[in-house]
């Protein structure tokens, strides 16, 4: 059976998301923040389920950003980063905060993820656009260079 193109293309978002973000954020909560193990494992429990019911939508999100600010590959990276940065940093607190982070470590915890969306935003891009191609090298390149799938 094969599924329609808009299910599979949210399907393909949702797991990438929900991929990309665990263990970086994972480590970051730990190490850094020095939360316990296990709010950092029921942080990323709610994470991973808002990943799930948000993937898509992120997938949409980014494909509109990139189509309104995106022509040259440089100007679709930038684009990237921004919508993981907006769409990133809303969720966060809220997250971290339920699982009895104080002030403090939450502010520690936004100001790495601004860190790491700047850095991981384009990365998500390339490998969302990968994933969409299938992983296949001259359909991967052909992808970034096209206009996004959603928008």
């Amino acid at each position: 059976m094969k599924l329609p193109p808009k299910i599979r293309l949210f399907l393909v978002d949702t797991l990438v998301m929900t991929f990309l973000t665990s263990a970086p954020a994972a480590g970051v909560e730990f190490y850094v923040l020095g939360l316990p193990a296990e709010d950092v494992i029921g942080i990323r429990s709610l994470a991973a389920a808002v990943s799930l019911a948000t993937g898509g939508l992120y997938g949409r999100w980014r494909d509109f950003c990139v189509s309104r600010l995106g022509g040259s590959l440089k100007d679709r990276l930038l684009a990237d980063m921004l919508a993981n940065v907006a769409f990133t940093l809303v969720l966060y607190p809220v997250q971290l905060r339920l699982f009895q982070a104080n002030g403090t470590q939450i502010f520690r915890g936004l100001a790495i993820a601004l860190l790491g969306c700047v850095v991981v935003g384009p990365v998500t891009g390339i490998f969302l656009e990968a994933a969409r191609a299938g992983f296949r090298p001259r359909a991967v390149l052909q992808a970034l260079r096209s206009p996004p799938r959603h928008a």
